[in-house]
């Protein structure tokens, strides 16, 4: 039988790892709701300007796959 102590820091794993997924995938969209709406009004105009955006796309979906894979090994292991 686990102790009670196992047991809620397993809790605490598993939420930490539920909301660390839930954070990137809301940096993730806030950045593409920004990209798009900086495009649409023509702030964003330049190669250069294209170029920090799809970066700063690549960026966060990237951390939302590690924090997604993250989420699933702890999961899968408990």
């Amino acid at each position: 039988m686990e102790k009670m102590e196992d047991k809620m820091e397993k809790f605490m794993e598993r939420t930490m790892h539920v909301s660390q997924f839930v954070l990137a995938c809301i940096m993730f969209l806030c950045v593409v709701v920004s990209v798009v709406v900086n495009i649409a009004r023509g702030h964003i105009s330049s190669v250069v300007g294209y170029l920090v955006s799809i970066s700063f796309l690549c960026l966060t979906w990237s951390l939302v796959r590690i924090s997604y894979r993250e989420m699933c090994g702890e999961s899968g292991n408990k």
